[in-house]
Parts: C-alpha cells; structure tokens; sequence
C-alpha cells in the first residue's frame, strides 16, 4: 500500500508540474504573475516567518554544463501550507495560489526562498485521506524564455519517502532532495539546480 500510494503521489507531482507547462505560454497564467513586480535573487513566501518550520532554500543555478552560472534565470516556487494544502486568496478580483514566489537569479546564479517546510501532501480524489511526501514544487524560465519543469524538491528523512524511491531518483540522477540544517530556529537547505538541455525539459 505504502509503494503505491508513493506511486500516487510522484505521478501527481508530474501532473501539477506538466499542467502548469502546458498553460505556461499564456501570460495569464499564475507563472507568469511576476510580470507586475520588481524581481531579485531572494523572495519571501507568505508567512515564512510564521510557521513551525521556517526554511531558507538558498543555491546556485547553472547551465546544463553544471559549471556556468546561470544569470537572469527566473524560479518560482510553489507549495502547499503546513496542513498539505494548497492555500489561496483574492486578488484584483483574481483567485490565486497563496503560497508562492519568484527570484531572479544574479551574475553567479545564486537564489535564496525564505519559505518554510509544508505539510505532507494531500493526494486528492482519494477516499480515506492519503497524504504523500512534503514536496516543493518548482519551474523556471531563462533568458531566452524557455521555460523548464523542475523536479519537486522533497526532504531527507521524510517517513513518507521511501528507500525505493530514493533508488529510483538516483538512477535517474534526479537531485532533488533538500538536508535542512537548523540555525537559530530556522532550518536552512543548499540546493543548487542544473538546467537541462532544451529538449530534455520535463
């Protein structure tokens, strides 16, 4: 049961990564909301600093060389609220995703998200709740406006993460699992990002 509701829960993190591309190449799209702010290399996710566990995600990002850096690459972060669950709001009228934000990267292709750790993700359309591992869910863009599905970024020592799955991610040679260490109360994880080839885009 453990193995397929692991299952469950990595194809819903591709579907909510492939059906945010799919949109992606209309401005209206929640991707493409920071278009109306100044963007930097550090973003504050709503209510970081309110939570039981704050994050500071910081890295680098490079080309898929993995040793240039890659400038002007725009991330946006994307994630559910402590409970596993997406939160969202009004806006102008709009409803939007509560908990998300955007970073430029500068010249060394350095990123920081001050943000905090979320809950175990609710697997939807299932009856008992099924919850899966606590995952972050990322896309960026590049200078030349491409856009890259990222894969989900998900937590060392996670009960719900488990040893096959880890397996699986390094055979792949997916780096995507972030080791929090706590300074001072506030978690801090390193990962940097390699962008892939053009074709190879998720």
């Amino acid at each position: 049961m453990r193995r397929f509701l692991l299952s469950i829960t990595l194809l819903l993190s591709l579907y909510l990564v492939n059906a945010q591309s799919k949109a992606s190449d209309n401005a209206d799209t929640p991707f493409f909301d920071y278009e109306n702010i100044t963007l930097s290399s550090s973003a504050d996710i709503a209510g970081h600093d309110s939570k039981p566990q704050p994050l500071r995600l910081t890295g680098r990002v490079f080309e898929s060389d993995g040793t240039t850096p890659a400038k002007n690459v725009i991330l946006y972060l994307y994630q559910h609220d402590e409970k596993g669950e997406f939160q969202y709001e009004t806006y102008n009228g709009k409803k939007r995703l509560k908990h998300r934000g955007w970073v430029q990267t500068n010249e060394n292709g350095e990123y920081v998200f001050n943000t905090f750790v979320p809950g175990e993700a609710i697997i939807p359309l299932n009856y008992p709740r099924h919850y899966g591992p606590k995952q972050l869910y990322l896309m960026a863009k590049t200078p030349d406006s491409q856009v890259v599905n990222l894969p989900a970024f998900m937590f060392e020592g996670d009960d719900l993460l488990s040893k096959s799955c880890m397996k699986r991610l390094n055979r792949k040679g997916i780096d995507c699992i972030l080791s929090p260490v706590d300074k001072n109360g506030t978690l801090v994880a390193e990962k940097n990002i390699v962008l892939p080839e053009p074709s190879q885009s998720l």
